[in-house]
């Protein structure tokens, strides 16, 4: 009887603290918007020579970021409106194809959490791009709009922010 408890009681103990462990360094829902938008971030960029299949694979994985209409307010570019999941594939797989290399990154963001569903990034987007033998590089500050849909976290807007105002 002895003996039972001799491997029972190490064994639950392992459980109790790997639950408690597993609980405490689940990611936040702060931390997970992050990642988020990094990994959109690194799914838009381009490399040089890239493969067509791992082009397809990022354009499909880049869906499961967006909301189903996503609102895209940014003065200076050539896309404005409501695009659906299918309409923002196509476009950025459009102008992906127009650059030789693309590198998209988010600097100095601040994240605000509205209730359990709501959140709003607000940072800078650096955009570095090569094409036709130009290097282009510009800092353009945004503001992101996420909504949580069963329990994972959507882009819903992307709209520029006017530093400056007339």
């Amino acid at each position: 009887m002895l003996r039972q408890y001799r491997v029972f009681v190490p064994l639950i103990l392992v459980v109790i603290i790997s639950a408690y462990m597993a609980f405490l360094l689940r990611p936040s829902d702060k931390r997970r918007i992050i990642k988020n938008l990094n990994q959109v971030c690194t799914i838009l960029s381009k490399v040089e020579n890239e493969n067509p299949a791992l082009v397809a694979l990022k354009m499909f994985d880049f869906a499961r970021f967006c909301a189903d209409q996503v609102n895209i307010a940014i003065a200076e570019a050539p896309f404005n409106g409501n695009y659906s999941n299918e309409m923002l594939i196509s476009d950025a797989s459009r102008y992906r194809a127009m650059c030789e290399t693309l590198t998209l990154t988010i600097l100095d963001y601040e994240l605000e959490l509205e209730g359990d569903d709501r959140a709003y990034v607000q940072g800078t987007l650096k955009v570095k791009l090569r094409a036709l033998g130009e290097v282009y590089e510009e800092m353009i500050p945004l503001q992101i709009h996420l909504r949580k849909f069963e329990r994972t976290w959507k882009i819903t807007r992307v709209e520029d922010v006017k530093v400056f105002k007339q």
